[in-house]
């Protein structure tokens, strides 16, 4: 329970807004690249191709019954509309050389193609960052402005000080791989995937360098070897802005009671891809990312039935099962705290993760916001987040 001390109260919140689908199609911090609409004009008439005639020294013929060969109306060639710009041309952005993976032999080889290490994670407080995710006109943080400003104070202080005190100590070891990545000044589409450090042979200082190595945790993946987490769609607009969306990210924090499992949703991100140190897109490569913006939700359900498993891992609380109990219905829906006075006497000398969970105030003041989650999803009810961040380049490392 050392690992607790100084981060569990942290946990109980940063753990539901770390890590973890689109954000109703919308990129953060910015649009999609503009479609190209080609307009066909309506044409000029093609003219009269015949009509009736008169033989010399005879009646009229009459053509009644025959076929009119009169106005055709034949649409011209479509043209591209001058206005709009159809975009870059990828034959400006060739792959580079050996970019993973590569059929190449001579290329570079391994498990993994380029690996990031996330340096800074910081919840923004306020509403400038980072997307629009419901499409009222208006940025969604619900988390950061009015949870994290909130209950700050029984979260551990300085919220985000924690966090990075926890990166900066090697105790979270966030990462990214991305495939099929030929250039980083553009490129229409590549895979990016979310994966969780195990360990390094490599001091923090080192890595956050962005000159270090993480092996990566088994975790990352299923049962069936594919990533737990990633993004559906990711690309790279001209300029080296890096997109990506309809990504999920796992809340997973160091001191945490096991049984909370959290994850975001809905994620975007969007960030540009640094130029020092210059990217290596080839296999066991690293690439780096600034002035990174991420927004995505936490459902709500999940959040309290994860607090509820925590829990049940308190042996100090006996007499409050659940911690949270669901009350209401339709928009007034929310949960409850049922904390036991009992408990809370009982969980005075216990670890400070249930001490915090047995917090009278603290579990009185997240059931209090549980009704007021800003955005609905086919899922259900759900916190939207923003976030700022950085990476370093890292190179990913199979567990022996």
């Amino acid at each position: 329970m050392k690992k607790q001390r100084n981060l569990i109260g942290l946990a109980i919140l940063a753990a539901g807004v770390m890590f973890t689908g689109a954000c109703s199609g919308d990129d953060v911090g910015g649009t999609d690249t503009p479609e190209t609409d080609v307009v066909a004009d309506s044409g000029d008439d093609a003219g009269d191709a015949g009509g009736d005639t008169t033989p010399d020294g005879g009646e009229d013929t009459d053509t009644a019954g025959e076929p009119d060969g009169g106005d055709v109306d034949v649409p011209d060639a479509e043209v591209p509309d001058a206005d709009v710009d159809p975009g870059p041309d990828e034959d400006d952005y060739p792959p580079v050389e050996c970019a993973y993976p590569s059929e190449d032999e001579s290329c570079p080889d391994g498990p993994f193609g380029p690996g990031t290490y996330f340096s800074k994670f910081e919840i923004v407080t306020d509403k400038t960052c980072c997307a629009d995710i419901d499409g009222d006109g208006s940025i969604d943080n619900y988390l950061g402005n009015d949870v994290v400003g909130t209950l700050g104070p029984l979260l551990g202080g300085d919220v985000n000080g924690n966090i990075q005190l926890a990166i900066d100590n090697g105790l979270l070891m966030y990462l990214m791989e991305a495939r099929s990545w030929g250039n980083t000044a553009y490129d229409s589409s590549l895979e990016l995937k979310v994966l969780e450090g195990d360990y390094s042979e490599e001091t923090p200082q080192t890595n956050l360098s962005g000159e270090g190595s993480v092996y990566v945790s088994a975790e990352s993946y299923d049962e069936d070897g594919a990533p737990r987490f990633g993004f559906t769609s990711a690309r790279v607009d001209e300029g080296g802005v890096l997109r990506a969306s309809g990504g999920s990210l796992n809340a997973r924090f160091p001191g945490m009671i096991e049984a909370i499992d959290l994850e975001l949703t809905d994620v975007s991100i969007r960030a540009q891809v640094a130029e020092d140190p210059q990217a290596n897109l080839q296999a066991g490569g690293g690439f780096a990312l600034v002035d990174g913006e991420l927004s995505g939700v936490l459902m709500r359900d999940r959040f309290f039935e994860s607090m509820n498993e925590a829990a049940l891992e308190c042996e100090c609380i006996q007499d409050t099962l659940p911690l949270f109990t669901y009350v209401g219905t339709g928009i007034n829906d929310r949960y409850q705290c049922s904390l036991a006075s009992s408990d809370v006497e009982n969980c005075q000398t216990a670890s400070e993760a249930c001490r915090t969970l047995a917090n009278n105030t603290l579990c009185g003041g997240l059931a209090g916001l549980s009704g007021l989650a800003d955005i609905e999803t086919d899922e259900g009810r759900a916190f939207s987040i923003g976030v700022r961040f950085e990476t370093v380049p890292t190179e990913l490392v199979e567990l022996p």
